[in-house]
């Protein structure tokens, strides 16, 4: 039996009883224009008063403010305001006075153990945790939209769900935040496509289980039967 899990910034697997370490690892670099930025993570977050703080210090004296649902952070030569966390489910409006960048690393997210509450009738502010740009179409494959859905980009405009995803943007980027218009009148649960890189990595470590039953199966000791999973690197 092969299991997979996360803890610690890594993520591990367990084979029919051994422990081992997945070689894993991305960078993302958020592109921030001077003004109001609109921006996701699709670095795992383990803990998020750590991911806000490492946020803080990547934007130093170009930060501004820190909008969430949950409220507003501002930087007066420190950061100060609301309480809370940086996760892969919401956006964030990030306000930085020039053009700067801030680099996020870790393990790169799993969406399908990130899903989004979209609440009725009205606009919800949704991340994106997928490391790779798909057409709306795709990322949403899995979500029954209802006819006047609407996706808003705070870069490339809106798109409405007419029966298929229609409108300014074909495509939803990693990095990038949006905010979801639900018309309706229930509560609903979205679950990104995990992309084709992730489904890639997937089919690779699964052949990687199968050359460690089979070393472990012809007699070989535990350090020799030693197989490291690797994912790809966004």
């Amino acid at each position: 039996m092969a299991v997979h899990y996360y803890a610690n910034y890594q993520y591990y697997l367990v084979v029919d009883g051994f422990k081992f370490e997945e070689a894993t690892g991305a960078t993302q670099v958020l592109e921030l224009s001077a003004g109001y930025n609109w921006i996701s993570t699709y670095i795992e977050v383990e803990d998020p008063e750590a991911m806000i703080a490492t946020l803080e210090e990547g934007l130093g004296e170009n930060g501004v403010s820190i909008e969430s649902m949950e409220g507003m952070l501002e930087y007066i030569g420190m950061w100060f305001g609301d309480e809370f966390g940086m996760t892969n489910e919401t956006m964030y409006i990030v306000e930085v006075s020039e053009d700067c960048s801030v680099e996020l690393t870790g393990a790169p997210a799993d969406p399908a153990v990130h899903p989004i509450t979209i609440e009725p009738e009205g606009w919800n502010w949704i991340g994106y945790p997928v490391s790779e740009e798909m057409e709306v179409n795709d990322a949403l494959s899995g979500f029954e939209a209802e006819m006047g859905d609407m996706i808003e980009s705070d870069k490339d405009g809106i798109v409405e769900y007419v029966g298929t995803w229609y409108g300014d943007f074909d495509t939803m980027v990693p990095g990038q935040g949006y905010q979801y218009y639900s018309a309706s009148g229930e509560e609903r649960t979205l679950v990104f496509s995990s992309g084709t890189k992730a489904r890639r990595a997937q089919g690779s470590a699964m052949l990687k289980v199968k050359d460690f039953r089979k070393a472990v199966s012809d007699g070989k000791t535990r350090k020799q039967a030693k197989v490291v999973v690797k994912t790809e690197k966004k």
